[in-house]
């Protein structure tokens, strides 16, 4: 028996859900996996590596290519950090 701690609720209607349940089974919603916060943090860390040096060491309209490049990458990071540590107190809080 799943323990009601361990249950997730639905992105759409919010009904209680086993943390392996792909669609609800009451309203129909793809359920989003960990798996996908797991690709943003990973492309952010890649593009914030790849831009910073790619800003500091070129000039120009590339130079400023490379600082937004990072700011994006920075920024997709702490959005997949920020999603995961948000999915994580609505868990402990049910």
């Amino acid at each position: 028996m799943i323990e009601s701690s361990s249950r997730i609720g639905c992105i759409n209607c919010g009904e209680s859900l086993s943390p392996e349940t792909r669609r609800c089974p009451h309203c129909g919603e793809l359920q989003p996996t960990p798996l996908i916060d797991g690709g943003i943090a990973v492309g952010g860390v890649f593009l914030a590596l790849v831009s910073i040096p790619l800003g500091a060491f070129t000039e120009g309209l590339i130079a400023i290519a490379g600082y937004g490049g990072a700011f994006i990458g920075v920024a997709m990071i702490l959005g997949a950090v920020t999603r995961y540590i948000d999915i994580q107190s609505d868990r402990k809080r049910d």
